[in-house]
């Protein structure tokens, strides 16, 4: 399956995101995160929020390139609507 949706809040341990279709909590999905347009970043994690359509990600399994250290520099380099 794969949904699309927007990022709200992203952190070195996880985001927030607004997903259109229904997810359970403590289900797993994957993160595509499209850094340009030949590189992108996936991220598994695990729903730990639901309220509607408002959703609570945890990460579970940075790589090495995704570490938390790569993640914060994840954070200050992706352009997040605001």
């Amino acid at each position: 399956m794969n949904l699309q949706g927007w990022a709200r809040d992203l952190s070195e341990s996880g985001l927030r995101a607004f997903v259109a279709d229904p997810l359970e909590k403590g289900k797993s999905v994957v993160f595509v995160i499209p850094l340009s347009d030949i590189d992108k970043q996936v991220i598994p994690a695990k729903v730990v929020r639901a309220l509607g359509t408002d959703y609570g990600f945890e990460f579970t399994a940075l790589s090495s390139y995704c570490s938390p250290v790569g993640v914060f520099w994840l954070c200050q380099h992706i352009n997040l609507p605001s």
